[in-house]
Parts: structure tokens; C-alpha cells; sequence
């Protein structure tokens, strides 16, 4: 199973240092144009498992919009374990709102 962590901010504490630092697999963080379509992908050959670390109510409220599914506000704690990614949305909130996103 895949964890999405779905989330407004990234921190180096979501990281595991040890295992980081013991894995083959490295973690660059990568602009993403359709996280619709990066979850779509991941779930075509894994079971997966949508977790919110969004703890404003209004952002969770817009990113369910934009990704078409339930976002709760639960701010989550996030720990990237090797099974696990985080989709990060960053916000700039005038009136022509734009969400960039990120796979980490």
C-alpha cells in the first residue's frame, strides 16, 4: 500500500533521516502540472491510501475542489516512510487563486 499524504507545506522533519539516509530510492521534490493524474498513476498499480495533513479548513475546502475528493482538515503529522509520498499544493490567494503543486 501507498500513502498520498496530501498537503499545504513541506518540512525536512517529514523525512526519516536514518532511513534516508540508507536508501536506494533518493527524494527530489518535482513540480507536478495534474495531481489528479499523479494519484491516478500511482493507483493504477498500487492500492493507496489518501491521507489529509491540511489543518486549515478553507485550503482543505479548496483542495477538494480542485482534486475532485473529500480533503479534511485533520493536519495530519506527515513521516515519509519508503511506502509514502506527499503531494504538496502551495497557495497564493488573491482574486486569480493558483495552486502548484509538487511530488515529493
Amino acid at each position: 500500500m501507498i500513502t498520498i499524504y496530501i498537503c499545504d507545506s513541506f518540512s525536512l522533519s517529514m523525512l526519516d533521516r536514518s532511513k534516508q539516509a540508507k536508501s536506494v530510492f533518493r527524494r527530489i521534490p518535482m513540480p507536478i502540472d495534474d495531481p489528479i493524474e499523479e494519484i491516478e498513476e500511482i493507483a493504477q498499480s498500487n492500492e493507496i491510501e489518501i491521507v489529509s495533513a491540511i489543518d486549515d479548513v478553507d485550503k482543505a475546502a479548496l483542495f477538494s475542489k480542485v482534486l475532485g475528493m473529500n480533503i479534511l482538515a485533520d493536519g495530519n503529522s506527515v513521516l515519509l516512510h519508503p511506502n509514502a509520498v506527499a503531494i504538496i499544493g502551495t497557495t497564493t490567494l488573491p482574486d486569480d487563486a493558483i495552486i502548484r503543486w509538487w511530488l515529493v
